[in-house]
């Protein structure tokens, strides 16, 4: 076989072999939850408390958030909350003070970063909707006026979490995140501006993050 010949095969070997390794390759198509099959998948439920300064004034958000989780790693859920305390503003429009009571309600996705080890990180992206309810009061000569207005707008939250892992099914929770609040939805025109501004919070998770695998160990443990 003369050298050239021998450079040929040598080639054609080297391309039948990337040809088969990228085949090989392309049949694992990466996904968001990795590549290959789902592993493992469970549930997880976190009530919450959100510590935030809004327009001034100190106050916290109580609530819950609820979820599945999939390969131990990535959750998907909603989440929902109020404030504890109302919050005074004075309103130009009425010429008055008002006390604004908001509620929140959204999706959130979570990312968990070596979720086994006993003390590690998780990435929460948190979305929705704050709906702030007003209340106002004023004495006037004709009598008293009370007024209420709604307003809606829509809130983007990103954070970082340092998680313990307490248990089996137990892990507490600490954090803090920015939220973005820009967005009004209704009234289109209205004069309230809630304030960026960071929040931190602390929660306890309770959840079984392999169900499948959790149903085997209790069958087997009932069986004993």
């Amino acid at each position: 076989m003369t050298r050239l010949n021998m450079k040929k095969h040598t080639l054609l070997m080297v391309l039948v072999g990337l040809f088969f390794g990228s085949s090989n390759a392309q049949s694992e198509t990466s996904t968001l939850l990795g590549k290959g099959n789902l592993k493992s998948w469970g549930i997880v439920v976190t009530p919450q408390v959100q510590y935030a300064e809004i327009l001034g004034n100190r106050n916290a958000f109580v609530g819950t958030k609820a979820g599945f989780v999939f390969n131990d790693k990535w959750i998907f859920g909603a989440a929902g909350g109020q404030t504890v305390l109302e919050i005074p503003r004075f309103n130009p429009d009425l010429g008055m003070y008002e006390e604004l009571e908001i509620t929140q309600a959204g999706i959130f996705m979570e990312y968990r970063l070596f979720p086994n080890s006993l003390v590690h990180l998780s990435f929460p992206l948190n979305m929705g909707i704050l709906q702030t309810e007003s209340d106002s009061y004023s004495p006037s000569p004709w009598g008293p006026y009370e007024g209420s207005e709604e307003y809606t707008n829509f809130y983007l939250e990103p954070g970082i979490n340092v998680e313990l892992n307490v248990s089996r099914f137990i892990r507490l929770q600490l954090g803090a995140s920015y939220r973005f609040n820009d967005a009004m939805i209704a009234p289109i025109n209205s004069n309230l501006k809630i304030n960026h501004h960071p929040m931190f919070n602390a929660g306890i998770t309770f959840g079984v993050d392999d169900l499948p695998k959790t149903a085997k160990w209790l069958k087997n443990a009932i069986k004993r």
